[in-house]
């Protein structure tokens, strides 16, 4: 039998930096935190504050005071978290700030998002004519001032870009393709994940809650592309029916085979302009699919080293479920009932029946 989910609270409040400088008032303030980590678009963070207190500013005579009237929009803030705070988990910049009143003391919410809100900010209509989408990410990181890390397809393209912001239209682009986009060590990234080499290791005895399902519902067996190169007069097409590498255990288009129901899927957009994009949309798309064979939600004791794009281990369940899952969306909690919290989105391609 899994031991029992009889966890102690990680009750650790989170550090607060603002603008480079770590204030102790600020964590000793904290009622409750929220971190959202997608590997798919803008990371975000929520702080809510107790704004209420014995105030050090000259002239306040130690009388209480609103404590954090110096925070301002645009400020950079990074929340630190783990047994000894150390591990920053988020880094970005402020840009809401709430104040409550009416229920207790007055409270101060403070509302970041990482450097990808400076993409959306910038909205064009243009023409990316002849180039490699890797190209596109490049430039439209460059024009923000954001260093990149890419590899998502080579072939050569013309790309247009409808009033949309710069966010909205990499996002559209990079969606058909299974690749993630957000800031990793400081730079925009668009590549696919690759093996974690140190994945965390989980099961029933650290974690609160794990609930996965094996799902065979809108999984295919086979993805097709079709389309057109208007420049050579000529048909495109692309097909897959495996994903690369090869999962070691049992996929669902094995199961689908096995089960000998029909699973092919043909997609409508995105329109393959060319040969290689039909073959490499197909290979993506059958991918994106397939890899969501098992899903489901774990949640854990806090651990800042969690983020998307990484891998968790999972022992001590049913020999079926065991294994491998990647890391789709992350969610770190904090509040004074239930300490310091992580909540994963997780996923894979294949299991041990």
């Amino acid at each position: 039998m899994p031991p029992t989910n009889d966890l102690s609270l990680v009750n650790v409040r989170p550090r607060i930096s603002i603008d480079g400088n770590v204030r102790a008032n600020l964590g000793e303030a904290a009622l409750s935190m929220q971190i959202h980590l997608p590997r798919f678009g803008m990371a975000s963070a929520e702080v809510r504050l107790l704004n209420w207190g014995a105030s050090d500013r000259s002239g306040s005579s130690g009388q209480p005071d609103f404590l954090f009237q110096d925070i301002r929009l645009g400020s950079r803030i990074e929340l630190l978290l783990g047994e000894n705070a150390e591990s920053s988990a988020f880094s970005g910049e402020i840009t809401a700030i709430e104040e409550r009143y009416g229920d207790g003391a007055p409270q101060l919410i403070l509302l970041a998002e990482d450097l990808l809100h400076r993409l959306a900010r910038q909205r064009h209509n243009r023409v990316f004519e002849a180039m490699s989408l890797n190209d596109v990410i490049q430039q439209i990181a460059g024009e923000a001032n954001l260093q990149s890390d890419v590899n998502v397809a080579s072939g050569s393209a013309t790309w247009l870009q409808v009033n949309e912001s710069n966010l909205a239209f990499l996002m559209r682009q990079l969606g058909s393709y299974d690749v993630g986009l957000r800031l990793h060590n400081g730079q925009l990234r668009a590549r696919d994940d690759e093996a974690d080499p140190e994945p965390v290791a989980l099961d029933p005895g650290t974690a609160h809650n794990i609930r996965i399902i094996a799902d065979l519902n809108q999984q295919p067996r086979e993805v097709k592309v079709n389309g057109y190169n208007l420049a050579d007069d000529s048909a495109t097409s692309g097909s897959s029916a495996s994903i690369t590498p090869a999962a070691s255990g049992t996929t669902s288009a094995t199961l689908l085979s096995d089960l000998g129901w029909q699973g092919e899927s043909t997609l409508p957009h995105p329109f393959a302009r060319a040969q290689q994009e039909a073959e490499t949309l197909a290979s993506k798309q059958f991918r994106q699919r397939a890899n969501r064979f098992l899903h489901g939600e774990i949640i854990c004791q806090g651990n800042s080293a969690l983020k998307s794009g990484r891998e968790v281990q999972l022992n001590d369940v049913s020999p079926r479920l065991a294994g491998r899952y990647r890391v789709m969306e992350c969610w770190h909690q904090f509040d004074m009932a239930n300490g310091l919290r992580t909540r994963l989105r997780v996923q894979r391609p294949d299991w041990n029946p």
